[in-house]
């Protein structure tokens, strides 16, 4: 295998590990409950429900970005680099809401901590936009292999 080929694969598996790790932890705190392990996937799974209701449910759209990123072929490295930058900014937005949608009735409730499970979910995408620069720039000539 070549060491593009290796790096490549290395940024992806890295991305998608982190993401599903993620899935796995507590994603953020509502009026200082920060739920149950787990919940970052209920985030994933159900997030999307909430998506009439605006405001940091927005943030859900980072997640078909991110997988868009994955599955586009490296032929596509301009797009790869793209669907990642949105994916890695919708992500970091949730930082700058203060509420969020805390149960089916739609009341919502204050932001009040970030955990485990956000702060990897945010890692997987800058990871993989950080490996598609590294790997588009090596293939332009502008990193040299050691």
């Amino acid at each position: 295998m070549s060491h593009l080929k290796k790096i490549k694969r290395t940024f992806l598996l890295s991305s998608i590990s982190i993401f599903l790790i993620s899935l796995t932890q507590r994603a953020y705190c509502v009026d200082n409950n920060c739920g149950d392990l787990g919940s970052g996937f209920l985030c994933f799974a159900l997030g999307w429900l909430g998506l009439g209701y605006g405001g940091a449910l927005f943030t859900w759209f980072a997640n078909p970005f991110l997988i868009l990123s994955w599955a586009i072929p490296y032929k596509y490295h301009l797009l790869k680099i793209f669907f990642c930058f949105i994916s890695s900014l919708i992500s970091l937005s949730f930082l700058f809401f203060d509420r969020i949608m805390k149960d089916e009735s739609g009341h919502s409730g204050e932001i009040t901590g970030y955990a485990l499970g956000y702060w990897l979910w945010l890692s997987s995408s800058v990871i993989f936009l950080c490996g598609n620069i590294y790997i588009f720039l090596s293939g332009k000539g502008f990193i040299k292999k050691a």
